[in-house]
């Protein structure tokens, strides 16, 4: 299903996220009722610390350009994957776990220097793992987006006749 992720028309659409969320639930729910309480709650931590590096990894491997229908694509994604975990692990972990996400938003959809500096420094606080390289590939990424889209407009208006 990672795999899916940022590339697949049913990503668009939601649909690869509601079937990981339905699947990681079917899984809990058996889970649960083999697990003694502790280590179920322990079990599915690391299931969603797993779920939102996956996440993220395939925003950096698989992700072609970061438009404004990517952010709320993986805003959407995001709350959708919060709330099947938050019947199963302590809202201090949910909220640390997801806040990676939220910041990988904020960075990419950074639109002045000023922005993208603050959204860094969020990520360094929230995350002390970021690195520049880690941000790097983000604007990389969204500069790259930019780069195509404006060739992209220069080849068509340079097409068309003018009237």
């Amino acid at each position: 299903m990672f795999g899916a992720l940022f590339t697949d028309a049913e990503w668009w659409t939601g649909a690869t996220c509601d079937t990981l969320c339905a699947t990681l639930a079917d899984y809990f729910g058996d889970l649960q009722a083999w697990l003694s309480d502790g280590f179920f709650k322990r079990t599915a931590e690391a299931v969603m610390e797993r779920t939102v590096g996956l996440y993220c990894a395939a925003l950096f491997t698989q992700c072609k350009g970061i438009k404004t229908n990517t952010m709320s694509r993986m805003a959407e994604d995001e709350a959708a994957l919060r709330d099947m975990f938050v019947p199963f692990v302590k809202p201090a972990a949910l909220s640390s776990a997801f806040q990676t996400l939220t910041d990988l938003r904020e960075l990419a959809s950074a639109s002045s220097e000023r922005e993208i500096s603050h959204a860094f420094e969020t990520m360094m606080k929230n995350t002390p793992g970021t690195t520049p390289d880690v941000v790097e590939r983000i604007l990389v990424r969204m500069w790259w987006m930019i780069f195509v889209l404006r060739r992209t407009l220069r080849f068509t208006h340079a097409r068309t006749p003018l009237r």
